[in-house]
């Protein structure tokens, strides 16, 4: 006998052992698939019974975890549209303080919800509208950044005309300046000339004084040549 024959019958003898093992231990411990009864009348169910006890259990737990689901399913979608509902308000609620609303105010004092479900704003009530410091609605953002706009480039406006009012002011300034001095000139031409007619004027008296005296004087000499002439006839 070769050895390759020593060695085939050697894994026989083992492989026919452990298949004789793996036998009894099946047979030793057999799994009871049916019900069966004791000799003392009571009934032992078998594994199959086991399994649909289980598989039925297994169905019901399904089941109502299913109706846990749809439940949940059902209030994840309510508050969903919820969500959506709140997001739509808050998102008009901004766009009013961004851009301003034509009707009322752009920013409003909200009314939070009540029953401890936190600092959520009731989205069922109108809020009231927040006044600004004229007791008027407080317009939307861009309302407010227009008129800013606007009165920067009304400023730059003004800017540009006080600046011509200034340079005409100045213009103006000069010529004021230079029509004092010829008023103060004028001034002093005039009263040079009330100086001048008053010495005029008292020349003019001594004058008339003068004539009338030599006027006086021409009478008496007149007189005495018509005496003188009278007397030489």
């Amino acid at each position: 006998m070769t050895s390759i024959g020593k060695f085939l019958v050697l894994a026989n003898l083992f492989l026919s052992v452990t298949l004789l093992s793996w036998a009894v231990s099946l047979f030793a411990n057999q799994v009871p698939w049916l019900n069966r009864t004791t000799s003392d009348g009571q009934t032992i169910q078998g594994k199959l019974t086991q399994l649909q006890e289980e598989i039925s259990g297994i169905s019901k737990t399904i089941s109502e975890t299913s109706q846990i689901y749809g439940r949940r399913w059902d209030d994840l979608l309510a508050q969903e549209a919820y969500r959506r509902r709140r997001n739509e308000f808050y998102q008009d609620h901004l766009n009013r303080a961004r851009r301003g609303d034509p009707v009322g105010g752009g920013v409003f004092r909200e009314f939070q919800l009540v029953g401890g479900i936190g600092p959520l704003i009731n989205i069922g009530e109108p809020g009231t509208v927040v006044n600004d410091t004229n007791e008027r609605p407080l317009r939307g953002l861009k309302d407010i950044q227009d008129e800013l706009d606007r009165s920067l480039a009304d400023a730059a406006t003004h800017r540009q005309k006080i600046r011509q009012f200034r340079t005409d002011h100045e213009k103006t300034s000069a010529e004021i300046r230079d029509l004092d001095l010829r008023i103060q000139a004028e001034h002093t031409i005039f009263k040079n000339l009330q100086d001048e007619e008053k010495y005029l004027s008292s020349l003019q008296v001594n004058w008339d004084q003068e004539l009338r005296v030599l006027l006086i004087r021409k009478g008496q000499l007149e007189r005495q040549l018509k005496l003188y002439e009278q007397s030489t006839e």
